[in-house]
């Protein structure tokens, strides 16, 4: 049983300090649909002229045609939420997500990644956290995805709850997973260090064996170097199977701030 497994915190208790439209909902559902639909030549041209709207960087033009075009692809829809990400733009988002919804791609994880990730680089976690509650198919890239928002958004804690949730739905976690949760443990607003749940963190790493991947094993460095704990960190190191110019850094950046402590 992990000893950090407490439910994450809800959408409520998120807090944006600018004011936002409320996350998008829909009251009329359609059936979810995560291929791409029969379209005719009429469809398949808009769809493309939106792709290459979006490609171009002209946000605006692309969400005006996207009025005119019925069934949008799961493609167009990426496109979409990329550009809004890309524009900076957090009213276009929010437009592209409502239409996603009423056009039923809201279970798609695919897209629920992008958007997870689009609401993360606008600042809005609250939103990140509505488009991961809502899904009720999440792989471990839907999870991986939020891991990352968490920790950009310096909510360390929260994301050892969630951890918790994926490894309760029996999902596996990646080297990508062990990264993000490794860094969440130094990238919290908590006033509570987060060390002990990277260590417990470290057990887990070597019980799944991803001891030999050295990009975990680098961000565990970073980690305990990070904390201040030359010796845990210079075990880490010297248990490498292999290491790489990263590794190096890490471990010469961990003495040198030791050596700047003394």
């Amino acid at each position: 049983m992990w000893l950090f497994c407490q439910p994450p915190r809800t959408i409520q208790q998120f807090r944006n300090p600018h004011h936002h439209p409320s996350p998008p909902q829909s009251h009329t559902r359609h059936p979810t649909s995560v291929t791409l639909r029969p379209s005719t030549n009429t469809t398949t041209n808009t769809n493309h002229l939106i792709q290459s709207l979006c490609n171009k960087g002209h946000i605006k033009q692309a969400i005006q045609v996207l009025t005119q075009e019925p069934n949008p692809t799961q493609r167009t829809y990426e496109l979409l939420i990329l550009s809004c990400a890309a524009a900076n733009s957090f009213s276009d988002a929010v437009t592209v997500n409502r239409r996603l919804i009423d056009d039923g791609f809201d279970e798609d994880p695919f897209l629920a990644t992008k958007l997870i990730d689009m609401y993360s680089n606008l600042g809005c976690i609250e939103y990140a956290r509505k488009v991961f509650d809502e899904m009720p198919n999440r792989t471990i890239y839907v999870y991986n995805a939020f891991f990352r928002a968490l920790t950009i958004a310096d909510h360390g804690l929260d994301v050892f709850g969630v951890f918790c949730y994926m490894n309760a739905d029996g999902i596996k976690p990646d080297r990508f997973t062990y990264t993000y949760v490794l860094k969440a443990c130094v990238a919290s607003d908590s006033s509570v260090s987060l060390l002990p749940k990277g260590k417990e963190i470290h057990a887990h790493i070597l019980r799944h064996g991803f001891e030999i991947n050295v990009h975990v094993m680098t961000t565990l460095v970073d980690m305990y170097a990070r904390f201040g704990c030359v010796s845990q960190a210079g075990y880490v190191f010297n248990q490498m199977v292999s290491k790489n110019v990263v590794s190096w850094s890490a471990m010469i950046a961990c003495y040198a701030k030791k050596r700047e402590a003394v």
